[in-house]
């Protein structure tokens, strides 16, 4: 999985940044203060290697000259603090494919949003379910008496939901019922999401200047460059 552009906005003295192309290589060039700590800070928080990074505290790192009308500003919603676009590479399609079966990623970019205290995520990752419960189905042994009762479902909760309300089920309707059952809220879509990210690179910020001493001797420095 690659990321292709990376957008901050209302985190520390950004306010926007504009979307920035990621390429494999990518140089941030700014004045002091103008943001590119706070820029990669913000991308960090979007999954970081630091277990203790899960979230983004406003009170800390919203901008500080709007936080009195936080509120307002937002409509009463949480401000977004990081939207990145991802590129599936095959091996990511691969792994979703095995599960699901194949043709089910509609598109093979996506954004990936994280606002202030939340803990998860937002995925914009589109999946045909109809697809997926299609493939799902075809690889369960149903009979045709067994599909009968999926016969007006289109995704795998109601497909779930269907089983789920038979008084007795055969074998085959149990392992489908058991295999849907395993994704998160019996939803395609999310069971996508969950194989992909734990594909998803993780973050770490460093700073060689963090650690730096208090005085810097500029002649040393010029002659380590």
């Amino acid at each position: 999985m690659k990321l292709i552009t990376a957008h901050a906005t209302n985190y520390r003295n950004i306010l926007d940044s504009n979307v920035v192309e990621i390429d494999q290589s990518t140089c941030l060039v700014g004045k002091n203060e103008a943001g590119k700590s706070a820029f990669l800070k913000a991308l960090e928080g979007l999954r970081s290697t630091d277990p203790s990074f899960t979230q983004y505290n406003k009170i800390t790192n919203y901008p500080r000259k709007n936080l009195a009308e936080y509120v307002n500003i937002h409509d009463g919603n949480e401000a977004v603090v990081m939207t990145a676009t991802w590129e599936l590479e095959p091996a990511d399609v691969t792994a979703v494919e095995a599960e699901l079966g194949t043709d089910v990623i509609q598109a093979n970019t996506f954004e990936v949003s994280k606002s202030y205290e939340e803990t998860a995520a937002t995925w914009t990752l589109t999946i045909n379910e109809a697809k997926v419960l299609a493939n799902l189905i075809s690889r369960s042994e149903l009979g045709a008496d067994d599909k009968a009762v999926l016969s007006e479902a289109r995704t795998t909760l109601k497909a779930y939901e269907a089983l789920e309300g038979l008084a007795t089920r055969t074998p085959a309707q149990d392992a489908l019922f058991a295999l849907i059952g395993d994704f998160r809220d019996r939803d395609a879509t999310l069971r996508a999401i969950d194989i992909l990210s734990k594909r998803m690179p993780k973050f770490m910020y460093f700073s060689h200047w963090d650690r730096m001493s208090g005085e810097v001797s500029l002649t040393r420095r010029r002659g380590q460059i």
